[in-house]
Parts: structure tokens; sequence; C-alpha cells
């Protein structure tokens, strides 16, 4: 197995991304089923699936992108199945309660978070993990244009605002990948997530990520 490259992610990003996958593969011995949202290069995808494999595992990936960035795809896995378009519209091509994990790495605007992760919440398992990333406390205003008007600040990276909003962080707060004592129901949907990391690296302008459980 080469040494895993994973993609346009901090260090930090990427072992809280493989603690999770530990948590996975901790819990079940079937194959691994994970989806990335937003692949740029397919690297992050790759690492994800090499990672999983060196653990002596299979693994099963679903990589979701429009491509309209013009980054050439060079590094997505082989044999992995790669689904193109915008995720918000492409969302039924992946089976309800199906994912062990979703990393959520698309459109970064309020909106799109919003967005996916109401398009994407039953794709988790019962117990699996959905992952956001670009949600560090240390990102400065207006960073990062997404799209729409660039006078509104949530144009830009607003992932943690879009997840505050939903309600993924009442009740909780937590630095390291361990079970949260507080449960939130997330408005009237009939699945409870759990914040279970929030780890972030000051040093970067970007970066970070929130890992969320599903309890039912």
């Amino acid at each position: 197995m080469s040494e895993i490259k994973y993609g346009l992610i901090s260090t930090t990003d990427w072992n809280t991304i493989t603690k999770t996958l530990d948590l996975v593969m901790e819990s079940t011995d079937e194959v691994i089923n994970t989806c990335e949202i937003g692949i740029y290069s397919g690297a992050t995808s790759l690492a994800i699936c090499e990672y999983i494999q060196t653990k002596s595992r299979k693994v099963n990936h679903i990589g979701i992108d429009n491509i309209k960035d013009g980054e050439p795809i060079l590094h997505f896995p082989l044999n992995q199945k790669f689904i193109r378009g915008n995720s918000t519209e492409v969302y039924y091509k992946v089976e309800d309660n199906s994912q062990d994990l979703i990393f959520i790495d698309g459109d970064h605007s309020y909106i799109g978070v919003i967005s996916d992760f109401f398009a994407y919440s039953s794709k988790v398992k019962n117990g699996g993990y959905l992952l956001f990333h670009d949600t560090g406390k240390h990102i400065k205003p207006l960073k990062d244009f997404q799209h729409g008007d660039k006078s509104n600040p949530d144009a830009y990276i607003s992932v943690r605002n879009a997840l505050a909003s939903i309600g993924l962080f009442e009740d909780a707060g937590y630095d390291e990948i361990s079970i949260a004592k507080m449960e939130r129901r997330i408005g009237s949907l009939h699945y409870k997530f759990i914040l279970i990391a929030d780890v972030f690296d000051e040093t970067n302008e970007a970066g970070g990520i929130c890992v969320f459980k599903k309890l039912y």
C-alpha cells in the first residue's frame, strides 16, 4: 500500500476523519460504506479508501461532485462509485440508511450546508457519522466566496453558522471524539444526532471538522 496522501485538508482534519473511521470499524464487521460530497481532485476519497484497506477491511465509497471548480479528478479511487452532479440534485442516488460515514465538503455557503444536511441525513445509518468540513471557530468572515450575493456573509464559508441554525450545536460542545452526554432532537426530524467532535487547527485559515453521530 502506498503512503496515504489525504488531499486538500490539514493533518488535524485528517486525524479527525481517521479517528471517526476507527469508531466505524470498531462497531461493525461488515463492509464499510463511505461517501464524500465535494471531492475536488479525489485525493481525500482515495485516502479514506486506502486507510480502511490498511486495516484489512473492505470499503464501498461514493464520491459526489459537480466538477464546476474545473479541478481534474486524478486521484479518485478505482472501482468506487462517482456521481456527477449537484449534491442536492443527485441525493436520491444514495440509498437511505446505507452509509457508515458521510463527509460533507462541498458547497460551504449557509444555504448549501443546510440543503446538504437535509438531503443526506437519511442516508446515514443509525450509529453512523455525519462530518462537515471548514467548521473551525477561527475562520474569519467573508472567507472564500462560494456563490450568490458577495455582500451577503452567508455566501462565503458559513458552515458553522448553518449547523448552529439547524440546532446541531445546542447542548453540546466537545473537542475530542467521545460520546456526548447531551442528546438533541433536530427540529421535527425523526433523526437524532449528537456532536462528538469539534476539532480545528488555528494555524490554518480555514479547515476544522465537526463530527455528529446519528442515534436514530
